[in-house]
């Protein structure tokens, strides 16, 4: 559910804004795409995500999208799974459109539209509002206000975080904010130049009246979750049997690099450049025992694929274990993985 609760521990809450809620758990990302290669699930849709570009195991994810009967595509860029959908809808991106936005540490910060955007392309609120419209259900969110405030009310993680303290919050808001009640800042800061950091031209809306009394600012800062939120554990992971080494594989782990070749990056010409193609990084050791030369050509095989690739020495790596990037739309990690296994074993040999 929103704000990291379960269904379960959300029901009541959420329910008591939506009006209802799924009466039983719904699937996962890997088994969504396996109804859907397994004709279970007709329609798809893909709300700014790509499983052709995204997902660990590339088989899968092309078996599902060819498998649809619908495929809807709401996303930026015309390619890969966008190419073989029924209807695109062009969605906004980050810079071409205002709201909020919450990174890893869990802050979150205004986003200011830079660029106007162009034709008929939506912020993806908007679209879900339309589609939804069109299935008879009326969000009733007509601004992005609307939308922060339905988060504060919805989401236990974010309560209280309305469009109002997002507005006044000089750093943006930690969340929970009970957790970090220092993280939470309001007014300019003065800098040896007298100004703020961040200035910040009043507008005629802006009258000041909006700003946080003394006593306002200490209750926010107090707020709490309603519920207890979900903490992911190793119990509530649920791991399966320890898979035996094999003494002759290492075992692959594959992850994102910050330049992998993801749309985003590609159309951007600042960034594109720096774009590293895929090599397979492993232990010196592991390396030595195959190949003595930095960058050769090695071939990689699983149960799944074989391919050639450029292996590289990295300290870093522990022994007996493979690093390769996933975000990368040439051959390589999501060729190698099949999603059902629970590791990938993987044998380097030279190539002649």
């Amino acid at each position: 559910m929103p704000g990291r609760v379960t269904l379960d521990a959300g029901r009541d809450h959420v329910g008591a804004t939506w009006g209802t809620v799924p009466e039983r758990r719904g699937l996962d990302a890997a088994g969504i795409l396996r109804a859907a290669a397994d004709g279970e699930v007709r329609a798809l849709v893909l709300l700014g995500c790509d499983p052709l570009g995204d997902f660990p195991d590339r088989r899968l994810a092309e078996r599902a999208i060819a498998n649809v009967e619908f495929l809807l595509v709401v996303g930026a860029f015309a390619e890969d799974a966008a190419e073989r959908a029924n209807v695109v809808l062009a969605a906004s991106v980050w810079s071409e459109h205002r709201g909020s936005g919450s990174n890893l540490e869990g802050r979150v910060q205004r986003l200011a539209a830079k660029i106007t955007a162009e034709g008929t392309t939506m912020a993806s609120w908007q679209i879900a509002c339309e589609l939804a419209a069109r299935f008879g259900s009326d969000f009733g969110l007509e601004t992005v206000e609307d939308v922060q405030n339905e988060i504060a009310a919805v989401a236990p993680a974010f309560a209280g975080v309305d469009a109002r303290l997002i507005r006044q919050a000089r750093d943006g808001v930690v969340i929970p904010i009970s957790d970090h009640p220092d993280e939470l800042a309001f007014g300019p800061t003065q800098g040896a130049s007298g100004r703020s950091w961040e200035p910040i031209r009043p507008t005629i809306a802006d009258d000041g009246t909006d700003a946080f009394t003394e006593e306002e600012a200490r209750a926010r800062r107090t707020h709490r979750p309603p519920m207890p939120l979900h903490a992911w554990t190793a119990e509530s992971a649920r791991p399966g049997p320890a898979v035996p080494v094999n003494a002759y594989a290492l075992r692959l782990v594959a992850g994102r690099t910050l330049y992998g070749d993801d749309r985003h990056t590609i159309h951007s010409p600042s960034v594109a450049r720096l774009i590293e193609p895929a090599r397979l990084l492993v232990n010196p050791a592991d390396r030595d025992r195959v190949v003595t030369s930095e960058g050769a050509v090695v071939r990689v095989s699983t149960p799944t694929a074989s391919l050639d690739l450029p292996v590289h020495a990295d300290r870093a790596t522990p022994r007996g274990v493979a690093f390769l990037a996933v975000n990368s739309t040439a051959p390589g990690a999501r060729d190698l993985i099949d999603i059902d296994a629970p590791v990938t074993e993987l044998r380097m040999e030279t190539t002649s």
